[in-house]
């Protein structure tokens, strides 16, 4: 499986198992964008979420630019990210960070070692185990179910 599909992959299950609190309309809806928004880098070469390299592209940068509309001017004139739009990134940053290890930053939050079980009832594919394993210096069958994961 190359870094793309597991990319994909990861994303996809984030929404689908561990965003919990929403409705299945909005799952649905999430789900599409975070589809959509991946399928585009399905040829690119993508060094991580924030990582600055001349020959290749950050997807933060991108990704603000792609959705315009997920950001919002509070009444005290802030700008700020819409709340479907946070979940959007979530899913893409996370998937991102984890099948590329060497430029994880653990930017995304408030997932658990529970919800990433429940992502792959089959078990986490080995590509994953190992990147928690080292991420972490420790087995991640270790973590219990409520233990924060950053992601």
């Amino acid at each position: 499986m190359n870094d793309w599909s597991k990319w994909m992959q990861f994303s996809c299950r984030m929404v689908i198992y561990a965003m919990n609190h929403h409705t299945p309309e909005r799952k649905t809806k999430v789900l599409k964008k975070v589809i959509e928004f991946i399928n585009i880098y399905r040829d690119t070469k993508i060094v991580g979420w924030d990582a600055d390299h001349k020959d290749y592209m950050c997807l933060s940068d991108k990704i603000d630019d792609y959705f315009e509309d997920g950001w919002k001017v509070t009444n005290h004139g802030d700008i700020i990210k819409t709340r479907f739009f946070r979940d959007i990134c979530c899913a893409v940053r996370a998937g991102i960070d984890v099948v590329l290890p060497d430029q994880w930053q653990a930017g995304v939050l408030g997932f658990t070692a529970g919800d990433i079980r429940t992502m792959y009832p089959k078990g986490l594919p080995q590509w994953l185990q190992e990147t928690f394993d080292e991420e972490y210096s420790t087995l991640f069958d270790n973590f219990p179910d409520e233990a924060f994961i950053q992601l």
